[in-house]
C-alpha cells in the first residue's frame, strides 16, 4: 500500500510535525484511510514498553514524553535471504513465555530463548508472498494456559521464496529454555548424515532418543 512507504519516510522531529504530516495526508481521504493512518504511524514508531507492563510499572506519559522515546523500533521485519528466515529479538521478565501465530498457516513460526542474550528469538517463514502479519503472545508464569496479544510486526515477503516448516518441538523444550541452530527444517533428506545443534542450559550429560515412523524407537 502506498501508504506504508510514505509514512515510513517520515522524519519529523516533534509531534506537531507528526500531526501536520498525517493532516496532510487525510486530506481528501474517508474515515477508514485517515484511521488507519493514523493506526500505522503509531505502529512504526511507538515502542512497547514489555517489562513495564508485566511488573505493573506503568508511569503516566503525555503524548510529548512518548514522542521523545520514540522512534526507536520499527514494526517492519527484514527477510533474511540468506538464512531463508525474518527474526524478531524480544527482552522479557525470566518468568514470561512467548508463543506466535501467522495468520492460519502451521509452523509458519518458531519460538526459542535464547539464555547467552537473554532474549526471546522468534523466527518466521510464511507460506505466502507479499505483506504478512506476525503476531506475538505473552504468558508469564507457567508455559501452559492461555496467553495474550502481546504485538504485531509485518513482513514483506519477497517472492521466490522456498517454504519449509520450522521443526516441531514440545513443551519441555520451551520450558527448559533450549535452543536450536540447526537444522531449522522439519523434513531431513532420507539417507543424509545431519548434525543436529543445539543448547541445553544447565546440564552435564545428555541422552538423546529418535523416533523414525517406519523404524520405531531408539536411544543414542
Amino acid at each position: 500500500m502506498e501508504y506504508r512507504k510514505i509514512i515510513i519516510s517520515w522524519k519529523a522531529t516533534s509531534l506537531h510535525e507528526v500531526i501536520n504530516l498525517i493532516k496532510n495526508l487525510s486530506i481528501g481521504k474517508n474515515l477508514i484511510d485517515r484511521a488507519w493512518i493514523v493506526f500505522y504511524w503509531v505502529s512504526q514508531n511507538i515502542e512497547y514498553d514489555v517489562d513495564s507492563f508485566f511488573n505493573g510499572n506503568i508511569s503516566h506519559q503525555t503524548s510529548d514524553d512518548v514522542f521523545r522515546v520514540s522512534p526507536r523500533n520499527k514494526n517492519i521485519v527484514t527477510f533474511d535471504t540468506d538464512r531463508n528466515l525474518a527474526k524478531i529479538l524480544i527482552c522479557t521478565p525470566l518468568d514470561v513465555y512467548l508463543s506466535y501465530s501467522v495468520g492460519h498457516y502451521n509452523r509458519s513460526g518458531f519460538v526459542q530463548y535464547d539464555i547467552s542474550r537473554k532474549v526471546w528469538q522468534c523466527l518466521f517463514r510464511t507460506q505466502l508472498n507479499d505483506y504478512q502479519t506476525l503476531s506475538i503472545y505473552a504468558r508469564q508464569g507457567q508455559l501452559t494456559g492461555s496467553y495474550e496479544g502481546a504485538i504485531k510486526f509485518g513482513l514483506n515477503m519477497p517472492n521466490m521464496v522456498q517454504f519449509k516448516k520450522f521443526p516441531l518441538t514440545y513443551g519441555t523444550v520451551t520450558n527448559n529454555k533450549c535452543q536450536f541452530f540447526e537444522p531449522l527444517v522439519e523434513k531431513l533428506k532420507r539417507g543424509t548424515k545431519v548434525t543436529i545443534h543445539c543448547r541445553i542450559p544447565c546440564v552435564h550429560c545428555v541422552y538423546l532418543s529418535y523416533y523414525v515412523s517406519s523404524g520405531g524407537h531408539s536411544v543414542c
